[in-house]
């Protein structure tokens, strides 16, 4: 039933944004930042070991009020004793997808970059990884899973931004947003909110969990 409501609660706000579109003569054709966009470039990636998962692809695409990044990981395996350096963590401000062991090997500002683990599983903020070393850099990231549609997320992208704080903040099913999610699955869409000043809002999709496929927008 909550979810149920969320959903309907979701639709509407995002049927009165559509009539505000409407009215206002906006553009109405959406291009999902899947798609290989005009100038795509690659963001930074952490060094790392040939055997481990590595990034294969990255597809970057900027919006009016949004920028978004499609991220695909390459195969490869890894232990407990080598995931710190699975490429993992995701930067919101520079677009870098960096590991554990890089970050604790180079300035804390790359830390202080970072807002989010997304590739084991789950979603996490970097304050919730107790292996980083510079923990006073690390930042409280909360996720909240929504009833987005592939088509809301091209939608708040390309057009309205804003929709991403709106969604977030009121799904009162939780009150102040998780900093670690439950196991994610493909399909699922999470709208988060930074831990910065001031707070930027955005949304993660899973795309695919095999090749691990993840796109991540976030407000400019």
């Amino acid at each position: 039933m909550k979810n149920l409501i969320k959903t309907r609660f979701l639709r509407f706000v995002l049927f009165a944004w559509g009539i505000c579109l409407f009215l206002t003569a906006c553009e109405d054709h959406l291009q999902d930042i899947a798609s290989p966009p005009q100038n795509s470039e690659g963001i930074i990636v952490s060094p790392g070991d040939n055997n481990l998962p590595y990034i294969k692809k990255v597809i970057k695409k900027d919006f009016p009020g949004a920028k978004g990044w499609r991220v695909v990981w390459g195969g490869g395996t890894y232990t407990s004793e080598n995931a710190h350096k699975v490429p993992s963590i995701f930067s919101t401000i520079t677009g870098a997808v960096n590991s554990v062991h890089y970050l604790n090997n180079t300035s804390p500002q790359n830390t202080g970059n970072a807002d989010m683990q997304i590739y084991f599983g789950n979603l996490k903020a970097t304050s919730q990884i107790n292996s980083l070393t510079y923990n006073n850099h690390t930042k409280k990231t909360r996720f909240k899973l929504s009833g987005m549609t592939v088509n809301d997320l091209q939608n708040a992208a390309e057009n309205n931004p804003g929709l991403f704080g709106l969604i977030y903040e009121w799904d009162f099913d939780e009150p102040v947003g998780t900093l670690q999610t439950g196991n994610y699955q493909a399909g699922q869409i999470y709208t988060f909110k930074t831990d910065r000043i001031p707070a930027k809002y955005g949304a993660v999709r899973i795309v695919s969990t095999n090749p691990k496929t993840i796109e991540v927008v976030v407000q400019k």
